[in-house]
């Protein structure tokens, strides 16, 4: 290499450290401009050293291992810790090639420092198991909202506002239903759950869609009154319908821009306060002396009186709304928080 001019001038001023060192003593026998730079060693001192005077302790096993193993030629040994004079520690990625200097057996040696790249792995590493970490949080949670979902005492389902397709459903929903989950979930709400077409006239579907499409359009709950729907009864139970009355619930869920993104459908089987053919009136009077049969009176009682109220509160906005339009009026709102005028 000193012979050539050309090649000599390429070593010394090659902006990677590179040296040349005795593959059996393990001493440097040469080192170029940016080697010196790099380690913080003189060229003096650099040649009164071994590759293991630049190496972590631990790492000189591996090392000798290494330079036992080279054959002849081209050789990638990967990436290396390496110890400068400061005592920093960087890595460095190994590559060479075996020559013959001056009658000895050598390898010229070109150590990049990856140091950079090795902390940004090191951080990608760390930043996947922090993910991994997280998303099995999140599936447990997940799993453990699921469960208590499903555990409630309510017969509640959710309904994806776009096509009312069953996206969850309770256990109480299920029983009071004679429905499965893995027979209902993704399917729309209305071919479970049809008009009993053995009794037309029937409206509950269509009253029911009414207010499923309300709380789309104004984004508030839906009390609906007590309506008659039968349900399909499994073949196991004979097939058919059963009588069945309802009092409903319709209610969205929001995110934080206030689009919807579900609408739960909350349910409550007022059936027995139907079955008897007496009068309406009759048969709330009777129901007050029976002690089993007062939950679902009060459920009738305060579902019709909220959807009296309900329509009674849309009526008067609708007033309110015609009046401001006829006077030309508006409402200043202030947020405190966010501090958002809005007219």
């Amino acid at each position: 290499m000193n012979d050539d001019p050309l090649r000599a001038a390429t070593f010394h001023n090659h902006p990677d450290p590179m040296w040349v060192y005795d593959t059996e003593s393990l001493k440097f026998l040469e080192v170029n401009e940016a080697a010196i730079l790099k380690y913080g060693y003189s060229r003096q001192k650099f040649l009164t050293m071994t590759l293991e005077d630049i190496r972590p302790a631990e790492e000189i096993p591996a090392l000798r291992k290494n330079v036992r193993s080279v054959t002849a030629g081209f050789d990638h040994a990967g990436v290396w810790r390496h110890r400068l004079k400061s005592g920093k520690e960087i890595h460095v990625d190994i590559v060479s090639h075996t020559i013959d200097w001056q009658g000895l057996k050598a390898e010229l040696v070109c150590a990049r420092d990856v140091s950079p790249l090795v902390g940004l792995e090191r951080k990608n590493r760390l930043l996947l198991k922090i993910e991994q970490r997280l998303r099995r949080e999140a599936e447990q949670a997940r799993w453990q909202i699921q469960q208590v979902f499903r555990a409630v005492p309510s017969k509640i389902l959710v309904l994806d506002p776009a096509n009312y397709r069953i996206v969850a459903v309770s256990d109480a929903y299920l029983a009071a239903t004679m429905t499965r989950r893995d027979g209902i979930i993704g399917r729309n709400f209305f071919e479970i759950f049809p008009d009993d077409p053995d009794q037309p006239p029937a409206d509950s579907t269509r009253n029911l869609r009414r207010s499923l499409q309300r709380v789309r359009k104004e984004g508030i709950s839906h009390v609906m009154g007590v309506q008659r729907h039968p349900i399909p009864r499994p073949s196991s139970r004979g097939g058919g319908f059963e009588e069945r009355y309802w009092s409903t619930v319709n209610s969205p869920v929001k995110n934080s821009r206030g689009d919807i993104l579900f609408i739960i459908h909350r349910v409550e089987d007022v059936t027995r306060l139907f079955r008897s053919k007496a009068p309406a009136h009759e048969r709330i009077l009777a129901d007050l002396e029976n002690p089993e049969a007062q939950p679902e009176l009060d459920v009738l009682l305060r579902s019709q009186e909220l959807a009296d109220a309900n329509d009674a509160l849309r009526e008067q906005q609708a007033n309110l709304r015609t009046a401001q339009r006829l006077l030309n009026l508006g409402i200043w709102k202030l947020d405190p928080e966010s501090r958002v005028l809005t007219w």
